[in-house]
């Protein structure tokens, strides 16, 4: 069994893709920027991730903002399918099983109220100096749907 945590930011907005396939499914691909551990550098990985359904539905409604905190419990997929031409393709895929936000989603202020705000700022540097092509590359990799793809080595 594998099962792993990482917290990061959420690099950009994302896009809730809904009612795909038969089985009627939700799903977010989207990017976290995630600081080094023991870096003085201030180096940050982009890592990217898929979620489905229930996850995908409340990352669209709490995280869906640039900057967003969150701790993504997840689990490496590795998955094969067979395209129109019958050629093969391989590929691994960070799946989300469960998320804890960590930071709130920012309130809409009302300027008729000077009290109504909430600072929800996030130290944006981490993300933003981000080479554009290689999240790009990232966020416009093909990633399957669950159902059209078999897992390679799941047991039963």
């Amino acid at each position: 069994m594998q099962s792993l945590l990482i917290v990061g930011n959420v690099v950009r907005q994302f896009e809730l893709k809904e009612h795909l396939g038969t089985n009627d499914t939700s799903k977010i691909n989207f990017t976290l920027a995630v600081k080094r551990n023991f870096s003085n550098t201030g180096k940050v990985d982009y890592v990217p991730f898929i979620a489905f359904n229930g996850v995908a539905n409340n990352l669209s409604k709490y995280a869906n903002y640039p900057g967003a905190k969150l701790a993504v419990n997840f689990e490496i997929q590795s998955y094969v399918y067979t395209d129109a031409d019958g050629k093969k393709h391989y590929g691994v895929q960070n799946k989300v099983n469960s998320v804890e936000f960590l930071t709130t989603k920012p309130k809409e202020s009302n300027p008729n109220n000077p009290t109504d705000h909430v600072d929800n700022s996030v130290d944006q540097e981490q993300f933003t100096d981000a080479d554009e092509s290689v999240l790009n590359d990232i966020e416009g990799t093909s990633v399957m749907n669950s159902s059209d793809y078999d897992i390679i080595g799941e047991i039963g």
